[in-house]
């Protein structure tokens, strides 16, 4: 479904690097009344920050809510301090969630005001997408595009977790990494300290298990040796030839030779 005929659309697009710029989208955002709803990629942009800060305190009635992608909020050390800064101020007036998927990334770069405003583009909410990338957003007004975006943000919302149970999940598979790195380094120092003329049954049990042969062993196959080509011991064609024309060869020779014998004979004979 396109824009509607009816419905007035206004679009300012901003090109980065540019401060200039980047006041502008920080205006963009002090339209909202009601709520944001941000999906982003990369957050890591103070003054952005500070100016929803700003907004929350000034307006109580302001809801934000924000999607990120999981390995980049969990692996930035940065992401992970602002969205916590952002989640800590009101009274529940923010919420925060992270894709769950390993495979794939949210890579999003939008938000939505209210119902009139859009923002979209390749603009990551970072200092090097202000200072120095070339990067791109436009500023949108209309309703039709925005119920679009609003939908697709509803839809995320409803396959993503909220930030505190994903990062509750990421500290209980970092400790069950741990509990078993800490059983193997357990199983292999009973091992070292086994007496093995005389161990107890746990050490018992361990030697049998390191004993055991695995069930199935794949030998390498066997490579057949290459068959060599038996050549004919018949002589080829070309061979007969050269045969033929070498006892020729011989037989004139011969004949020369035997010429040259006959020579002195019939010398002396006519002296």
């Amino acid at each position: 479904m396109g824009v509607g005929q009816s419905d007035q659309v206004i679009i300012e697009p901003l090109f980065f690097p540019s401060k200039d710029n980047e006041q502008k989208f920080i205006q963009f955002l002090s339209q909202a009344k009601r709520y944001i709803r941000i999906c982003i990629y990369t957050f890591t942009n103070q003054n952005i920050v500070d100016k929803i800060i700003q907004m929350m305190r000034e307006n109580p009635k302001l809801k934000i809510q924000i999607i990120a992608d999981d390995a980049q909020t969990i692996n930035l050390t940065k992401q992970l301090e602002i969205l916590d800064e952002i989640q800590k101020v009101g009274n529940g007036q923010v919420e925060i969630k992270l894709d769950n998927s390993t495979a794939s990334l949210m890579h999003n770069k939008y938000l939505v005001i209210d119902s009139d405003y859009v923002a979209t583009g390749s603009f990551n909410w970072t200092k090097a997408a202000v200072k120095t990338n070339k990067e791109n957003i436009l500023l949108i007004k209309s309703k039709t595009l925005v119920k679009q975006f609003d939908e697709n943000f509803q839809s995320l919302w409803q396959e993503f977790k909220f930030m505190n149970d994903r990062r509750e999940e990421q500290k209980q598979k970092q400790i069950n990494k741990a509990g078993r790195a800490d059983q193997a380094a357990k199983k292999v120092e009973q091992i070292k300290n086994a007496n093995l003329d005389n161990p107890n049954p746990t050490q018992a049990e361990t030697l049998t298990k390191r004993k055991k042969a695995p069930k199935t062993l794949k030998l390498p196959k066997k490579h057949k040796p290459a068959k060599v080509p038996k050549y004919s011991k018949k002589p080829s064609t070309i061979s007969k030839k050269i045969k033929k024309v070498t006892d020729k060869m011989m037989q004139k020779m011969k004949k020369v030779i035997q010429w040259g014998r006959n020579i002195p004979q019939k010398i002396f004979r006519r002296m």
